[in-house]
């Protein structure tokens, strides 16, 4: 026994007990931070999501919705949505990138099929600087038409 009263033998357990609160602290952390980009209250697209404001939905699947846009550039405007709320497309795991991309792809075609577009402008604006008003990644698909005027 040592001046701390501590069997030496009972000291190699020291490292196991550090990485036990390293891999905690670790877990902690990777649960709370899931929870930051899961709804933020005052969101308007958290709210669509949550069905406590009401949208034209045109799209749904696991992980986004696609809804008609309040303010349309053109008939057929749409948002595509990531149902857990991440500020923008800098925020969103990549892991959801062929997922947004199917997404995207399927309202686009179906606009031009349905003759709403000849083609398609697909924006993503990320942060004040670029103009993007509602901080929850979205993607806008803006059908469009030869000579049809919409301007940027």
């Amino acid at each position: 026994m040592d001046s701390s009263g501590i069997e030496p033998e009972s000291l190699d357990c020291q490292p196991r007990i550090i990485t036990f609160i390293r891999q905690a602290q670790h877990n902690i952390f990777k649960h709370y931070s899931f929870l930051i980009f899961m709804v933020d209250n005052q969101c308007i697209f958290c709210k669509i999501i949550n069905g406590e404001i009401i949208s034209e939905e045109v799209y749904d699947d696991k992980n986004f919705i696609g809804i008609l846009d309040k303010n349309p550039r053109a008939e057929g405007h749409t948002l595509i949505i990531p149902k857990k709320h991440f500020r923008n497309i800098l925020d969103m795991p990549v892991t959801l990138g062929n997922e947004l991309l199917e997404a995207i792809k399927k309202i686009s075609l179906k606009l031009i099929k349905e003759k709403k577009a000849e083609g398609i402008n697909i924006i993503i604006n990320n942060e004040s600087a670029a103009d993007q008003a509602v901080f929850h990644t979205h993607v806008h698909i803006i059908p469009r038409k030869d000579k049809d005027n919409v301007k940027f």
